[in-house]
């Protein structure tokens, strides 16, 4: 999810951006699960109570529910995670590389993973752990519910980082019920470096990656789809010196229009939120989004503001760690603040909001880039000892 470019940068700052916005989406997507299961009709009546237009009403719904959708987040990390761990296949250097990038590949997730299962481990050992006590007048909050209803146990919490959360994930048994993306973006990685690395010279090969989606389609297995379909447009954009031709038709007669790009992306953002958490909506949302922005050099030029790209460094610890703050912090200031419903999901929100996101930074800082690092020593290590 979260991915170190060396090849020419400064052209991917825009990727930090989509980031930061997707990391955003996922955590207000847990907190209108945890405050508000009925969100979207209770936002759609105020809305047609302000507006008096049904047709206007339903219109803006659609964006706030995209605004709020953990799952196309979720779809957007995959799709890029795909996009970006492939660009250096293409480069002259590829066959270091491709031994490098798959023996770090499962340390560069195992690392942070396990570091965020341990801070869980600790706040449930401590007893600062809330959620199995939080309660929500008119609401079950039944998904809150379902996590760390167990004891806490430090061998376990190791295995469940090192282990369990790539090859044998249980949502009720997990210290980070955040990880569960964690096995198919492993897996969506090998599969890039399989295909990269028996079809890469194959004239043929798109329809081999033809192939590959069908089955995955009927296997309705939509994460690997769109983890492969990141990888698939980064071939189009990197396999060789000269690009694509039907992208440069686009980028050059409809792309470079700023207006076309933005009304094509708002018209994909309406179609993302017409309906939520349809893993073949999401699928298809998500490459469109992140292939639009892509094309468009306004759009690219908007995400590279300083604060869209400061959130994309931190977007894989704050995805990390925002379950487990959740399920403490924001739980226990929803009780402590008195007053009416609203106040205290502002006030609780907001407050373990800046929290979540300072010790996000904290955790990028001390765990994240360290494992960056030592998943680039691992690598190099392999691939010197194969030449």
């Amino acid at each position: 999810m979260s991915e170190s470019l060396n090849t020419d940068h400064s052209r991917h700052h825009y990727l930090d951006g989509i980031r930061g916005i997707a990391a955003v989406m996922v955590v207000f997507c847990h907190f209108r699960l945890t405050f508000e299961e009925n969100f979207e009709m209770r936002s759609q009546q105020w809305l047609l109570a302000c507006l008096h237009s049904e047709l206007l009403a339903n219109f803006l719904q659609a964006f706030i529910n995209m605004l709020s959708n953990g799952p196309l987040a979720v779809f957007i990390f995959w799709f890029m995670s795909g996009y970006v761990i492939s660009i250096r296949l293409f480069s002259p250097n590829a066959n270091a590389y491709l031994l490098s990038a798959f023996s770090k590949r499962y340390f560069r997730l195992a690392i942070p993973a396990t570091a965020s299962v341990l801070i869980a481990y600790v706040l449930l050992r401590v007893g600062i752990i809330f959620n199995q006590q939080f309660f929500v007048p008119g609401q079950s909050n039944q998904w809150l519910h379902i996590f760390y209803d167990f004891n806490a146990h430090f061998f376990e919490a190791m295995k469940n980082g090192i282990w369990d959360t790539f090859f044998n994930y249980e949502e009720k048994s997990s210290y980070n019920a955040s990880l569960w993306t964690m096995n198919q973006e492993l897996y969506g990685s090998f599969l890039c470096f399989f295909l990269f690395a028996i079809f890469r010279k194959h004239s043929k090969r798109y329809f081999v990656y033809a192939a590959v989606l069908f089955v995955l389609f009927f296997q309705n297995n939509f994460s690997l789809i769109t983890f492969l379909c990141g990888f698939i447009l980064c071939d189009l954009d990197y396999s060789s010196n000269q690009k694509n031709a039907i992208l440069v038709w686009l980028e050059n007669n409809l792309f470079n229009k700023w207006y076309i790009a933005v009304l094509l992306l708002l018209a994909v953002l309406f179609f993302a939120g017409k309906k939520t958490h349809v893993d073949m909506r999401d699928m298809l949302s998500s490459t469109c989004i992140v292939f639009v922005i892509s094309r468009s050099a306004f759009i690219k030029q908007f995400l590279m503001a300083g604060i869209f790209r400061w959130f994309g460094k931190i977007s894989f610890s704050l995805y990390l760690l925002h379950l487990p703050i959740l399920c403490s912090s924001t739980c226990f200031l929803y009780n402590y603040f008195e007053g009416y419903h609203f106040y205290k999901i502002t006030m609780a929100c907001t407050l373990s909001f800046a929290f979540m996101v300072c010790l996000a930074a904290l955790f990028a800082r001390l765990v994240d880039e360290p494992a960056i690092r030592l998943s680039n020593k691992i690598g190099k290590f392999f691939s010197k000892t194969e030449a």
